[in-house]
């Protein structure tokens, strides 16, 4: 009879590893926000979303609603994230009402209004929350639409089908439901 568990070693070393490798790059939540998370106030709940940012992004507010869908949702929260080994305060999102509640997708952040929307992603080289895409919609006294696109501080006019793309985006993303300490509720 051969063996043949002399051909396969190298491959289950070589598995093992990858495994180890891979584990090892990819530091726990826990790890990165626990003591912040453990430091909120009585008051306060977080969420850990993930967006296009290469770690999950902590989001702390101290005030939520019910939106009807089984969330705990919040129309303003500071963002926080892990910037050089250190847990910093990034920023801030802020809705205009609760028709808005801050939303989360792998493209980013949402915080919008009656009469806009932006989208927000982390930038880890500033170490900050940025407005990556901003639209608006505003009306003349006839009550003529003009839709507009802010970014990096250079406003353009749009389309009304341009402006609903990012609406149909946030229109997907997931509310993020926020909870209180380790009991999740």
């Amino acid at each position: 009879m051969k063996n043949h568990g002399k051909k396969f070693l190298p491959y289950l070393v070589l598995m093992w590893g990858v495994c180890l490798l891979w584990g090892c790059a990819k530091q726990d939540n826990g790890d990165i926000y626990g003591d912040t998370i453990a430091g909120l106030g009585d008051e306060e709940l977080f969420a850990l979303v993930e967006t296009e940012a290469k770690q999950s992004v902590l989001l702390v507010t101290d005030s939520y609603y019910e939106d009807g869908n089984g969330n705990q949702a919040a129309i303003w929260c500071e963002v926080y994230y892990e910037i050089g080994g250190e847990v910093k305060k990034v920023g801030a999102l802020s809705s205009s009402g609760t028709a808005y509640p801050i939303a989360y997708d792998k493209m980013g952040l949402y915080a919008g209004g009656n009469h806009g929307l932006g989208r927000y992603v982390i930038d880890e080289e500033k170490g900050e929350l940025v407005l990556e895409d901003h639209i608006l919609v505003s009306y003349t006294e006839n009550g003529d639409a003009s839709f507009t696109r802010e970014n990096e501080g250079e406003v353009q006019e749009i389309t009304e089908e341009e402006y609903n793309l990012l609406w149909e985006a946030y229109g997907k993303a997931a509310v993020v439901d926020f909870h209180y300490g380790a009991s999740g509720s």
